[in-house]
């Protein structure tokens, strides 16, 4: 497959994932097997801080498969503290950014989050 096609096979998933969350786990395989990734997550939220956030979906999946398991963890452990967060909605809209992008050169470092369940998952 072309890197074209492949592109099209992941915008064209993309596509049915937006109408189908159950179908993220698909776009998700598609994306990691693109940019050479083992996982890789989805969040569609709203709100301008941590303490007013509605999150309206999240997927984690690893190979294609959805890792519940990862999901709790992350909300229920790192979110509170994850230093990337307060970023997010900062970030310019439709590009990609590596996850080392969204933490200081100390916070690398330091955060419990980021050398943690980031880098033991996989996370990019």
């Amino acid at each position: 497959m072309s890197q074209q096609d492949a592109f099209g096979a992941v915008i064209s998933s993309l596509h049915d994932a937006a109408l189908d969350g159950d179908l993220w786990p698909q776009a998700s395989a598609r994306i990691d097997a693109v940019c050479g990734m083992r996982s890789s997550g989805f969040v569609v939220a709203r709100g301008c801080s941590r303490d007013d956030v509605d999150i309206l979906f999240a997927s984690l999946c690893e190979g294609g498969v959805r890792r519940e398991d990862w999901e709790e963890d992350y909300f229920r452990d790192d979110y509170p503290h994850d230093e990337r967060v307060p970023r997010l909605p900062q970030l310019p809209d439709s590009r990609l950014t590596p996850m080392t992008e969204l933490y200081t050169e100390q916070e690398r470092k330091t955060s419990a989050v980021y050398n943690g369940g980031m880098l033991r998952r996989g996370y990019q």
